[in-house]
């Protein structure tokens, strides 16, 4: 039996706003991520997705339910515990510029993690140089600045600074949908290639559901702060049960048409 990497169970995030009723942005939402599984997060604009990954990495605070990671309940941790934490899980952005310090280059923002766990200057150097390598970068690109790269470049960066810690969690937030198409589907490629190389468990959330076919094992609906359907890729995307599911296809391939 696979080990389950990740168990979420009946979480909620409410967002309190004086004078107002609460913003409920995640409402009971439970599900596992086993390893070497892809589990895609999908739904519309403010459907809460993005909430849960940020309440996954505990980068926002849940209002209720339980959060554990490798077996261990991390729904509380603070301080050391929660800085122990990032080694497991780790998060790819929607921005990738916006991601790194501006001020540093690509090679000392993906190497920061190993420094801080004590990694010697010139083996971090040398990590580095590896992980750039395995994300389809040459190794001058650690010398570069964030602004000096294309974008595709700059997401293959964090996605290697993501992989530094060896995290048996990924959860990608919307990180295709700053690019071109065409990056788009080099970068599904090379998570597929990854994910699959390194028996990782990976949480892709996304809005674009045919991108979402190509890489995930399992796909998640969310609407309203809820998960309204769960199953099987090629089951939710092809035979879906809810109606709000076949919106959000109807939708992905009336963009996709006015798109060509």
């Amino acid at each position: 039996m696979e080990q389950t990497v990740l168990r979420v169970s009946n979480l909620c995030k409410r967002f309190a706003r004086r004078g107002r009723a609460d913003v409920v942005a995640v409402d009971d939402v439970s599900f596992d991520i086993a390893a070497g599984e892809c589990v895609g997060l999908v739904g519309g604009s403010g459907s809460g997705k993005s909430t849960v990954a940020r309440l996954v990495t505990r980068l926002i605070e849940p209002t209720s339910g339980r959060i554990v990671l490798n077996g261990k309940d991390v729904t509380n941790v603070r301080g050391a515990e929660r800085r122990a934490m990032a080694k497991d899980v780790q998060m790819v952005f929607q921005s990738p510029v916006s991601s790194f310090d501006p001020r540093r280059t690509l090679g000392e923002g993906i190497g920061e993690s190993l420094r801080n766990r004590g990694v010697s200057k010139a083996d971090a150097r040398s990590r580095v140089l590896e992980l750039l390598d395995q994300c389809g970068l040459p190794a001058e690109c650690a010398d570069r600045y964030p602004r000096e790269v294309s974008g595709g470049q700059c997401q293959r960066a964090a996605i290697a600074r993501a992989l530094a810690p060896d995290p048996a969690l990924l959860i990608c937030d919307e990180a295709t949908s700053a690019l071109d198409v065409t990056v788009q589907a080099q970068i599904v490629a090379l998570l597929r290639h990854i994910q699959r190389e390194r028996g990782l468990a990976l949480l892709f959330v996304c809005h674009d559901l045919a991108l979402v076919q190509g890489l995930c094992d399992r796909v998640l609906v969310m609407r309203a702060g809820r998960i309204v359907e769960d199953g099987p890729a090629r089951t939710v995307l092809l035979s879906p049960t809810h109606d709000y599911t076949r919106q959000l296809l109807a939708a992905c391939s009336a963009s996709r048409r006015s798109d060509g």
